[in-house]
């Protein structure tokens, strides 16, 4: 059995050589894996993969569905810590497309996610409160 990442990997590549009726069909496998996964963090963890893959096709429409998605699912799994990281992915993603209110409202959703999960005085903790410092700036040089 081929795992997600590995399908994902392999339409990567597909996607790079021209294929894109292989790369379309691992993709859909990989969505079809998503809409059967049993619980919330395999959803979340299979709708997460898919936002990767679309982000590295720079399918920015696809990434942030899968993005949104992975975040509702992981909100339901309890999970903190995963919660902040797909936060943090969404609020990178919404930075990208140039909306930077909406990437301080994820990132300052993240961080108590991380505080929780490491806390106060962890390194990332302190690396993602300089990240939703630096959004907040440039936010108000726009």
């Amino acid at each position: 059995m081929t795992s997600q990442a590995q399908r994902l990997r392999a339409a990567r590549e597909a996607h790079r050589l021209g294929n894109s009726s292989e790369r379309d069909g691992l993709v859909a496998e990989s969505v079809a894996e998503l809409q059967t996964a049993s619980t919330d963090a395999d959803r979340a963890a299979c709708a997460h993969s898919l936002a990767s893959f679309y982000r590295d096709m720079d399918e920015l429409v696809q990434c942030e569905e899968y993005a949104r998605l992975a975040v509702d699912c992981v909100r339901h799994s309890g999970s903190v810590g995963l919660l902040g990281n797909h936060l943090m992915f969404l609020a990178l993603l919404v930075r990208d497309t140039g909306r930077l209110s909406e990437a301080v409202q994820y990132a300052s959703e993240a961080l108590p996610c991380y505080v929780q999960a490491l806390g106060p005085d962890h390194s990332e903790v302190r690396y993602i409160a300089s990240v939703r410092e630096n959004l907040r700036n440039r936010l108000a040089r726009e």
